[in-house]
């Protein structure tokens, strides 16, 4: 099992959380998205206004699908992100709580370079914990 970092606007999280618990990937994302497999853990980290760890979830399924499915790919009527994940939650923390009650990455060794980058097994351990402390 690997540990993946994953990186997004809030409102993509709960738009994800809300519809399926559905994430994707842009094509540019096909290399490292293929080393993900069923059962790896994914953490998930809302960018601005947020900036923190929100939760994780576990890669229930992974999919090529070209058909539109979020609300941007809906306007433009094309698949942006087709390389999709379909997640289990593991926990997340309440979304009225993002904003107070999340797990900041400040010194601690973790890089924002990507928004899917894999993780040290460790330090993703140590952060699941703090997430679980906080939900």
């Amino acid at each position: 099992m690997s540990y993946w970092l994953v990186i997004g606007p809030p409102d993509n999280w709960t738009f994800c959380f809300n519809n399926g618990n559905v994430w994707g990937f842009s094509p540019s994302y096909q290399r490292v998205w293929q080393s993900i497999a069923q059962g790896d853990t994914i953490l998930c980290y809302a960018t601005r206004p947020v900036m923190g760890l929100i939760g994780y979830c576990s890669v229930r399924s992974k999919q090529e699908d070209g058909n539109p499915f979020f609300p941007q790919e809906q306007q433009e009527r094309r698949a942006l992100w087709p390389l999709r994940l379909t997640l289990s939650p593991g926990s997340i923390i309440p979304r009225d709580r993002w904003d107070t009650s999340r797990v900041l990455l400040e010194r601690r060794g973790v890089t924002l370079q990507r928004a899917l980058q894999k993780l040290p097994d460790d330090r993703a351990r140590d952060l699941i914990q703090e997430l679980d402390k906080l939900t």
